[in-house]
């Protein structure tokens, strides 16, 4: 059989190099082959090399595990894209894979591949339930203002809510949005009714536990953050919000742990770095906060990493590079986090700007307030006096 293009030759033998070319061979999703190594032993090799993707697999041994387990994938209801009927499935759980990457690029080829999947299945719940999801996520990383995000997240929601009253994710987008609205009761009912109907899903763990902070229960919330990632092991995301939440419970070594464990896995996903970065600014270790921080700046642009970016280099001493990067942030045309401005601005020492930025960012209804209270970077400001007023208007629990 003559292989695909993509296939390439290493030490005389063919392979497919990293989990996308695997999935694209097999026609199924990174998340069905990944499972697959586990439960049905696909033979998946692994580099020992840090210049190489991960891993690797030969497409003759792929062959062979295809011809042995014909049954399991006919069986599994999973369709490729080569099957009409189900295409919609298909495209729904690659969008998910791209909403997963919280990238600029990843919200927005996620939302393509959704109403892509609605020209094939206008009625396709699922796909109006990403859609909700991505609006509500691209609201939480500061890539634009949030509320327009949040009105479609909204939108999308009770579109497919109509269609699928038991639609997970558009719930699960709804209760993120009952957050950055500080509707707390309404919140922790639409969480309550997720665990009814599944206890066990990440997604709805994490946006759980991400309440429970507004509400300081700390302990609650990194329990559930880490029983998050305990159910999804193979993706990050799981693990970096593990990370934040240490961090804002004040366990700072393990959070560090956690986000170099992250790294040490996906060495190109961003918020690795920049977890890690915060977590080392709270013990002082500030030039290792400045790596992780350069870092994550490259792999990602938005305010939070560049505002990040700046702090760290102040408190470094690197005030000129600081003072040009934040002011650089303040004439720019694309939107800037006012929280995110804030944190630049107080490693500054300018914690009037600050206190302007975290009115406004409340304002705007911003979700990273919800850190405000804990966040050692901000210690600072929280001793000023104007800081009273800003806390009275937070709306936290």
């Amino acid at each position: 059989m003559e292989q695909p293009a993509r296939v390439r030759i290493v030490l005389g033998r063919p392979h497919l190099d990293g989990w996308k070319e695997i999935a694209g061979y097999l026609g199924r999703t990174v998340r069905t082959v990944q499972r697959w190594e586990r439960t049905e032993g696909l033979p998946i090799r692994r580099h020992r090399h840090a210049d190489l993707a991960s891993v690797y697999a030969d497409p003759t041994e792929l062959d062979r595990w295809r011809a042995k387990h014909q049954s399991l994938q006919s069986a599994s209801g999973v369709p490729t894209l080569g099957e009409a009927s189900g295409d919609e499935r298909v495209l729904h759980e690659i969008g998910v894979e791209y909403l997963r990457r919280r990238t600029r690029e990843g919200f927005q080829q996620a939302m393509a591949l959704a109403h892509t999947a609605l020209t094939i299945n206008p009625e396709y719940a699922p796909a109006y339930g990403l859609l909700a999801l991505v609006h509500q996520s691209r609201a939480t990383y500061g890539y634009r203002p949030p509320l327009e995000d949040l009105r479609l997240a909204r939108e999308y929601a009770d579109r497919a809510l109509i269609l699928d009253p038991q639609s997970v994710e558009a719930l699960q987008a709804l209760g993120f949005v009952f957050i950055f609205m500080r509707e707390w009761i309404q919140a922790e009912a639409l969480f309550q009714r997720l665990h009814a109907l599944n206890a066990e899903n990440p997604t709805t763990l994490q946006y759980h536990s991400i309440l429970y902070l507004a509400q300081g229960r700390l302990d609650d919330a990194c329990t559930l953050s880490l029983e998050a990632e305990h159910l999804a092991p193979e993706t990050p995301l799981f693990a970096v919000h593990a990370a934040w939440t240490l961090h804002s419970a004040g366990r700072f070594i393990e959070a560090i742990a956690k986000a170099r464990a992250v790294i040490e896995r996906e060495r190109v996903f961003w918020r690795g770095y920049f977890n890690l970065a915060l977590s080392l600014l709270a013990v002082g270790r500030t030039q290792e906060a400045l790596r992780a921080a350069e870092i994550s700046s490259a792999l990602s642009q938005n305010s939070c990493v560049e505002a990040l970016h700046a702090h760290t280099l102040s408190r470094v001493g690197d005030l000129t590079r600081a003072k040009a990067l934040t002011a650089r942030m303040r004439r720019g045309r694309g939107y800037i986090s006012p929280y995110w401005l804030a944190f630049a601005l107080t490693g500054l020492g300018d914690y009037q700007a600050a206190e302007s930025c975290l009115r406004r960012s409340i304002q705007q209804r911003e979700w990273f307030v919800i850190f405000l209270e804990r966040e050692p970077g901000f210690a600072l400001v929280r001793e000023r006096p104007a800081y009273a007023t800003v806390r009275s208007n937070l709306g936290l629990l």
